[in-house]
């Protein structure tokens, strides 16, 4: 048994990126193979694995696919039951539900894979309830979601292109905290996997800073916002204004500190129309609480924090680069 599931391992190892399509074939395999001595008795491998022996002779004589969601809810007792060694057993677990790792990984560490290796929002979810060994039933309501959302969620990236925001429910933080993420470029993460499919952004963090940086000194207060809240909407993924300032009021404050807070949703969609107008036209400044919110989704990051301070004295004052200077220099000297 040893040898059959290093031979899986290996296969899994050889995927230079993870499909779920022939990872559920590599399960399927595994299955059959450490099952094999049992072929003879469908009644006690029924037994043995908690699958009816109806569901296994239909997967032998391939009147059905085979259903490895179906297979991964038993696959812990199974593995246990054929008398494995314990790590091995978890090995053979996570290998027969479609998993190409030992053990269990957290949201964060399985968003991490996903980005590093360039996998898409398909490959997340899917990833993440077969190693809880849930179906797609349990999941969403473990998630919180709806089967449709999941399954726009799921598609894939180009799907729907001309309507990015049809992928996914812009409204996602929810999710990604149920997820188990609590960082703001965590969330900002799989906030771009919901809506867009992938990880990698059509704007970097890096094009942000400088638009900051160079253009906030050199262009009109209006027009430098306009192309700044473009750029953070692309950077996120997100369709719309609108959408930019769900995120925004999700991301800064929990669900059930919402009502206690005085920056209104409204009021904060409106605010964020009138910046990009010129002077004449409506107001050039955000409240005190409304910038901090926007700086840190711009700049949530642990090394972005004089950008995010710097950001939200802009949004704060009234268009004088002057004022901004001055506050910047106070904030040096002390």
């Amino acid at each position: 048994m040893e040898h059959i599931i290093a031979n899986a391992r290996s296969h899994c190892a050889s995927m230079v990126r993870y499909e779920p399509a022939r990872a559920d074939a590599i399960a399927a395999a595994l299955f059959n193979e450490l099952t094999s001595p049992f072929r003879e008795h469908p009644v006690l491998l029924s037994r043995i694995c908690g699958i009816s022996d109806a569901t296994l002779w239909q997967w032998r004589i391939g009147r059905t696919p085979f259903n490895v969601d179906t297979l991964s809810k038993y696959s812990d007792h199974l593995a246990r039951a054929l008398g494995l060694p314990l790590k091995l057993a978890e090995e053979a677990a996570n290998l027969m539900s479609g998993i190409p790792w030992k053990g269990k990984k957290a949201g964060s560490q399985l968003l991490r894979y996903v980005v590093e290796h360039g996998l898409d929002a398909r490959s997340l979810l899917h990833l993440a309830r077969r190693q809880e060994r849930m179906n797609i039933s349990t999941f969403t309501r473990k998630m919180g979601i709806s089967k449709d959302l999941l399954s726009r969620m799921s598609s894939p990236p180009d799907y729907d292109s001309d309507h990015p925001g049809k992928r996914g429910d812009v409204s996602v933080t929810l999710a990604a905290q149920r997820f188990g993420l609590t960082l703001p470029e965590e969330i900002a993460e799989f906030r771009l996997l919901a809506t867009r499919g992938t990880a990698i952004p059509p704007v970097s963090q890096s094009d942000l800073t400088e638009a900051f940086r160079r253009e906030s000194a050199k262009q009109p207060r209006h027009l430098f916002l306009l192309r700044f809240l473009t750029l953070l909407r692309e950077r996120h993924g997100l369709p719309s204004r609108g959408s930019l300032a769900d995120a925004i009021w999700e991301q800064t404050f929990p669900a059930d500190a919402k009502d206690s807070v005085s920056m209104d949703i409204l009021a904060f969609k409106h605010r964020l129309t009138n910046v990009t107008k010129p002077p004449m036209e409506g107001c050039v400044r955000l409240p005190e609480e409304w910038a901090e919110s926007l700086a840190v989704f711009a700049f949530p990051g642990a090394k972005e924090l004089k950008l995010r301070r710097d950001l939200a004295c802009y949004l704060k004052n009234h268009g004088d680069s002057r004022k901004v200077n001055r506050a910047q220099a106070q904030r040096g000297g002390k």
